[in-house]
């Protein structure tokens, strides 16, 4: 069992900037457990009808998002979504949810370019991922892969409208955005920040795009360690009032220590005792009364 103390803070997300033309996606949605799910994607083509069908990926990838499904999973439905439709259309898309309790991310990709992660000191480099296959392809598996992320570090997803033209090759307009990424050392300043999606735009958008560029930088941050508690609880006939009083005096240090309100969670408790799965399990309660 997992016990979050509520955060005053601005939660888990210090910043989020990004731009996105109509035909391309970027969107984040909060999910439990203190996580936020980052998406990007790109339909191929231009033009109205293809504003229109990303659209219908933009929609469908928050409904699924908010179903809480691992990114792989997200991505086969969206594979699903893109040879529903009735006229053949590819669109590429990556998928990457933060953990602010564990400092970890999950992340897929639906031959998609893969993220550009930089560490706290300003090092950036790419995030190595099995490509996968565009959306809409069929057939596709996707494969994920969970990374540590080290508090204040930034993520950096964008589509290759940015980073490619007909004068640079994909790979120098990767390196390219790395160098800016890295030069900025965005981590933990909402102004560098900033600066460093500026500069991006800046120093990879030439007169001669002829496609779509998207961006979006995020800095990361970690859910106070002192404010999470843990417990193991067995399959026992005592467990709900055990689980009940464990609440109770965490949820009573935290009071003492910050002098806020009383909490209400034995019936919250009782209830995930109860419904939830079977013990021993990995059960989140999120303290939201704290205040």
């Amino acid at each position: 069992m997992r016990f979050l103390e509520a955060w005053t803070q601005l939660s888990h997300l210090d910043q989020l900037r990004h731009l996105a033309p109509i035909a391309c996606l970027a969107i984040l949605v909060f999910l439990p457990g203190r996580r936020v799910a980052f998406v990007v994607g790109d339909v191929m083509g231009s033009g109205l009808r293809v504003a229109g069908i990303m659209g219908q990926f933009r929609t469908a990838a928050r409904t699924l998002a908010r179903l809480d499904l691992s990114p792989a999973v997200v991505l086969r439905e969206l594979d699903d979504l893109a040879r529903s439709l009735s006229e053949s259309h590819i669109a590429t898309c990556v998928y990457t949810v933060y953990d602010a309790v564990a400092g970890r991310c999950v992340a897929a990709t639906a031959g998609h370019l893969p993220p550009i992660v930089a560490d706290p000191g300003g090092v950036a480099d790419v995030l190595e991922l099995s490509p996968g296959t565009p959306l809409g392809v069929g057939r596709a598996r996707f494969e994920e892969r969970e990374f540590a992320v080290e508090p204040g570090a930034v993520l950096v997803l964008y589509t290759d409208g940015l980073v490619e033209d007909r004068d640079r090759d994909i790979d120098d307009g990767i390196d390219d955005l790395i160098g800016v990424i890295s030069k900025a050392d965005p981590a933990g300043d909402p102004a560098r920040l900033e600066a460093a999606c500026d500069a991006a735009f800046d120093t990879l958008l030439t007169p001669q795009r002829t496609d779509d560029a998207t961006l979006l930088v995020a800095a990361l941050d970690r859910f106070p360690e002192d404010r999470v508690a843990s417990w193991v609880l067995t399959s026992q006939p005592t467990v709900a009032a055990h689980a009940r009083e464990l609440v109770r005096r965490q949820v009573g240090a935290w009071v003492e220590r910050t002098g806020a309100g009383t909490a209400r969670n034995a019936g919250l408790v009782e209830r995930l005792v109860n419904e939830g799965p079977r013990p021993p399990a990995d059960v989140e309660i999120h303290e939201r009364e704290l205040a």
